[in-house]
């Protein structure tokens, strides 16, 4: 937030705690804060004190807005002496006030308005936005500024005391067809003229009041009358036919006494871009001034626009050592906005008519005080009919040169590219979005975002800014494009992954939780994980060696899959992965383990090539290290309804998984895999009718009587091949495996023929116990 931004926030939280005890120091802080920062803050003090106050129906308040009030009655009393107070009212009440017929009663007896300051409130109110409040102002004004002006000429027998602008309004109100009379009308205006005769009459009101006769003027007479040096305040009530010839606008000129500075000229083009506000039946007709400087009965004025050319050559006849440089950087100031593209050709022009020098961009890309106006010059500089492009002014530039795959210069989108090559550019419009004008530019990068993302990803990543929220938000957004697919994408990812600015640890972290948002993004809109897209994840990882990193990632589900996706890969030890984070996350990420593998166990994914089966020893793998979960409570205390879960799953689903869908890579040619009884394939891909692979990769094809050829007089020799025995079969396999009728562990016969463990009763019961034995094993060797 800049600095006006923080102090409009200062003025909102001390009119909100307006007490007794703060008061008096509270609003010389507030009359502080608006003498520093202008007309915003003056605006917006008045908006939060009638946001504050109530207006009720019978006048009365209920006493918590006391202080307010008392300020506000303060202001009140003030309001009609500003030049701007019809600007300053009308964005003070917008929102703030409930358009009834009780409103202007209300407002009369809260603020204890007289009956002039009535009718001020009405002028300045008939002209606010909302139009509820509209028509109730109009009706005070139909009603009574007849009978109050009548009354107050009575009493003070002159309207010398009242400003000149007020009056002004007042007559513009008068002289419209408004449900007067005429002789109404009349009565006023005769007043009025007495009140202002010819001869010290203020020039402003002189169209109004006495435009049947020729009257002269002095440049003394204008300048008492007018505000000192402000040149665009007399424009703007002359209208566009002082420019209508040079000698009108040299005239003009003469008029004002005190120097024409780069501020004055500044806030002349501020007002002259704001032309389809200016309502020509309310401009002073200065049709023109000749050379004796009185007014003629020439006949009105055509113009619609401003004449720049005569207005340049006089301001250089007048000015002649007038600073353009410092025109522009005058410009930001409190109320300017450049509505349209037009109205910044204006100034463009106005600029390069006036002057050789090269336009100074860097006062557009430097901090304003005046945000919006900042900003409202560069959403017009980028529309297509700008003259002003910042392909031509970029100021610092973005290095491109890591680029390899530059876009086709010959494509109709070149010019537009061009513009987001300057630097400078990107990084004022994030230090603007950092105050408080995010969502537009947010809305400004999405062009670049989508016509030239690579050129947007190198200026992002080479700002120099002061706050990094907007900036570091773009990029992880930005980041999406490159991980999908693009022609620069290695070069940008390793580019960030780098981290320029000295930003490498910031920046790593983005790019990690970039990859985590691709990740959920197909999960979130198709409720499954593209594998796809999980792969090209895994291969950036590698590529920028961060596996790792993104292993220790929060979000487990997305972690769970990509260690399984680079365990098959042979990047990592599912097993001991596994079993290192369990043990780290606890709970927390065993419900993620659970959850993973229960739906894949589901099939919940409807794409069989985006999203294959896992593997017959994914599965073993994670259901044993659940097993040793459960084994060892002490190491991992669990909620009973995560034991729960376990056990369903063990219990429900290792027969579940057949043998064929296990890889013939991870199971030797030589072992052989049992088929009708066989434990089933949630022991692993080596165990049928026959102990497979988890006991070794030689064993034959059944446990008969000779189990093979190798077995004698029950010693179990190197013959069965260099298989690995486990206690998992049970202490009964050993020295004593003899003939077919022999016990196994506890008793229960070791089948002939292949039948397999699978048939022996209770066994499919016992299995959990058989898996976690499993994992101590013990090597036998010939």
């Amino acid at each position: 937030m800049n600095a006006c931004g923080l102090a409009l926030s200062q003025i909102t939280y001390l009119i909100a705690s307006l007490t007794k005890k703060n008061n008096k120091s509270s609003i010389v802080e507030l009359n502080q804060l608006v003498e520093r920062h202008g007309e915003e803050a003056e605006k917006h003090t008045l908006h939060a004190l009638f946001s504050q106050v109530e207006f009720s129906t019978d006048g009365k308040s209920t006493g918590k807005d006391f202080h307010q009030t008392q300020f506000l009655i303060q202001e009140s009393k003030n309001l009609m002496f500003k030049p701007n107070f019809i600007g300053l009212l009308c964005h003070a009440t917008h929102g703030t006030l409930r358009a009834s017929s009780s409103l202007f009663p209300s407002l009369v007896k809260v603020l204890r308005l007289s009956p002039l300051n009535e009718i001020v409130f009405a002028l300045a109110l008939s002209q606010s936005p909302d139009t509820e409040v509209q028509k109730q102002a109009n009706g005070v004004l139909d009603s009574k500024v007849c009978n109050v002006l009548r009354q107050y000429l009575k009493e003070n027998n002159t309207l010398r005391d009242l400003p000149v602008h007020v009056i002004y309004y007042i007559l513009r109100y008068l002289l419209k067809e408004n449900g007067m009379s005429a002789s109404e009308r009349e009565m006023v205006v005769a007043q009025l003229q007495q009140a202002f005769p010819v001869e010290t009459c203020p020039v402003i009101l002189v169209p109004l009041l006495h435009s049947s006769n020729k009257i002269s003027i002095t440049p003394d007479k204008v300048s008492s009358d007018c505000e000192p040096h402000n040149l665009s305040a007399l424009m703007a009530e002359c209208g566009y036919s002082c420019c209508e010839s040079v000698d009108d606008l040299t005239n003009l000129f003469n008029m004002i006494k005190t120097e024409i500075t780069p501020k004055t000229v500044a806030k002349t083009l501020g007002m002259m871009i704001k032309r389809r506000e200016l309502n020509t039946d309310t401009m002073i007709s200065l049709q023109n001034i000749n050379s004796a400087m009185s007014w003629s009965d020439k006949a009105e004025s055509t113009s619609t626009s401003w004449n720049l050319d005569n207005f340049i050559y006089v301001l250089n006849q007048k000015v002649p050592g007038l600073v353009w440089k410092d025109v522009i950087l005058e410009l930001d100031y409190p109320g300017f906005i450049v509505p349209d593209v037009e109205g910044l050709n204006f100034i463009y022009k106005a600029y390069t008519s006036a002057t050789t020098e090269p336009f100074p961009v860097t006062a557009i890309f430097r901090m304003w005080a005046n945000v919006k106006g900042q900003l409202s010059w560069i959403k017009n500089a980028l529309l297509p009919d700008s003259e002003f492009s910042f392909a031509k002014h970029p100021d610092r530039q973005v290095e491109m040169d890591i680029l390899k795959s530059p876009p086709e210069e010959s494509m109709p989108e070149s010019q537009l590219r061009e513009v987001w090559t300057s630097l400078s550019l990107v990084e004022t419009l994030l230090n603007i979005g950092e105050c408080g004008e995010r969502a537009e530019v947010t809305q400004i990068l999405a062009t670049p975002a989508k016509l030239c993302p690579d050129y947007l990803m190198l200026g992002l990543l080479q700002s120099k800014c002061t706050w990094h929220t907007l900036q570091d938000d773009m990029i992880r957004s930005l980041l999406q494009t490159f991980l999908n697919n693009h022609p620069n994408a290695a070069i940008i990812l390793h580019y960030c992954w780098g981290g320029p600015n000295n930003r490498a640890g910031a920046l790593q972290k983005i790019v990690l939780n970039a990859m985590s948002d691709y990740y959920l993004h197909d999960q979130v809109q198709n409720g499954h994980v593209d594998q796809t897209r999980l792969s090209r994840i895994l291969d950036v990882a590698q590529d920028l060696k961060t596996l790792s990193q993104l292993l220790h990632s929060t979000n487990y589900l997305f972690v769970i899959e990509l260690a399984v996706l680079a365990s098959r890969r042979e990047y990592l030890k599912l097993d001991k992965w596994l079993t290192d984070k369990l043990s780290q996350h606890q709970e927390p990420f065993v419900r993620a383990t659970i959850t993973f593998l229960t739906r894949k166990l589901e099939g919940t994914a409807t794409d069989s090539l985006k999203n294959p089966p896992l593997p017959q020893e994914v599965i073993v793998s994670v259901l044993q290290c659940l097993q040793r979960v459960l084994q060892q409570p002490e190491s991992f205390p669990l909620s009973q309804e995560v034991k729960d879960h376990i056990h369903h799953l063990l219990t429900s689903n290792l027969g579940s998984i057949t043998p064929s869908s296990a890889p013939s890579s991870q199971v030797p040619p030589s072992s052989n895999i049992l088929s009708s009884g066989g434990i089933g394939s949630g022991i692993g891909s080596g165990i049928g009718s026959t102990i497979g692979s988890s006991i070794g990769s030689g064993i034959g094809s059944s446990i008969g009587s000779g189990i093979g050829s190798g077995i004698g007089s029950g010693i179990i020799t190197s013959s069965i091949g260099s298989g690995i025995i486990t206690s998992s079969i049970g202490s009964g396999i050993g020295s004593s495996i003899g003939p077919a009728s022999q016990m196994l562990g506890s008793g229960s016969p070791i089948l002939s023929g292949g039948s397999g463990l699978g048939n022996i009763p209770g066994m499919q019961s016992k299995l959990p116990g058989m898996l976690a034995q499993t994992s101590t094993t013990n090597t036998v060797s010939g």
